[in-house]
């Protein structure tokens, strides 16, 4: 009798959200093959692969056709970019998509429906999907984001301190990782804070679309987290950037609601959100430089 061939995972490797998501299923099931993958990688060889699981990040439509189905494909997503590419078709498969949570938070969700949700990934999708602006929490919740990318930069260590929360909300540990997360992040945004003005300062004008953006060499940097309006300097956007393995990636924002940044993105065989998007290229920034002229 031919061997079952296991499940595969794919997750976002970029953030908190896509190895929370991937955590989430690693307790769900262990015997799985896990995948990280970000926007621009190329796509991975499944031909030995079981049933197809994807969290917090999706392939071109056809591909994502193809896995269906050659593999009875489950997607947990929450890009609006993504999930209207995919209009059409995403009925037919497993999954759950929604632009007002995080992948995370979906993932919960559909795996654990009957159980409630920690705290720790509640948080970490709140601030993921926007759902903490302009609610008594937002500060609350940006907070514990950099306490936890202080302690996540894995799936592995996703899964450890989501396994440490269970053991805490089931009494087994009196110490509540939440806690340590939220204490550590307060630290570090007081920091933060006093940095992002000397990083803003070393910004410079880009034109994509026709749109004027903030643009500077740092990776996945929003100077609103930190109380900078650049919206108030006459900028449409923000535009961030950093180079690795060959390839610049990029950050785009925008947070007054006038640019649909997952638009922008997906022309750039990226993805994400309307405030928040991003893509990697061969390409630099400078190229962008050349077009301000006409925006004049």
């Amino acid at each position: 009798m031919e061997e079952e061939k296991k499940c595969t995972c794919i997750y976002h490797s970029r953030d908190l959200d896509g190895w929370m998501s991937a955590a989430i299923v690693k307790m769900w099931i262990r015997d799985v093959n896990f995948i990280g993958w970000d926007y621009g990688d190329k796509i991975p060889d499944l031909t030995d692969s079981g049933p197809v699981m994807m969290v917090d990040v999706s392939f071109p439509k056809d591909d994502m056709c193809k896995i269906h189905k050659e593999h009875n494909l489950t997607w947990i997503d929450h890009h609006i970019s993504a999930i209207k590419e995919n209009d059409e078709v995403r009925s037919d498969w497993g999954g759950k998509q929604d632009t007002k949570k995080a992948a995370c938070e979906l993932t919960w969700e559909y795996l654990y429906p009957l159980r409630n949700m920690p705290e720790l990934v509640r948080l970490l999708g709140r601030y993921d999907c926007f759902g903490h602006k302009g609610t008594p929490e937002e500060q609350k919740v940006l907070e514990f984001q950099y306490g936890a990318r202080q302690l996540i930069s894995n799936i592995t260590d996703a899964h450890t301190v989501l396994i440490a929360c269970m053991y805490y909300n089931d009494g087994i540990n009196n110490n509540n990782p939440c806690d340590d997360i939220l204490n550590a992040g307060k630290s570090i945004y007081k920091y933060l804070c006093t940095e992002a003005k000397q990083i803003y300062n070393r910004v410079f004008p880009v034109n994509i679309d026709g749109c004027v953006f903030a643009c500077v060499n740092q990776e996945r940097f929003n100077p609103i987290n930190f109380g900078i309006d650049y919206h108030k300097d006459g900028y449409d956007g923000f535009l961030c950037y950093h180079y690795q393995n060959g390839q610049y990636n990029y950050s785009l924002y925008n947070d007054n609601g006038t640019i649909d940044c997952s638009v922008i993105a997906r022309s750039m065989d990226g993805g994400g959100h309307k405030g928040a998007a991003g893509w990697r290229s061969r390409e630099d920034p400078f190229r962008f430089c050349k077009y301000l002229a006409s925006s004049d």
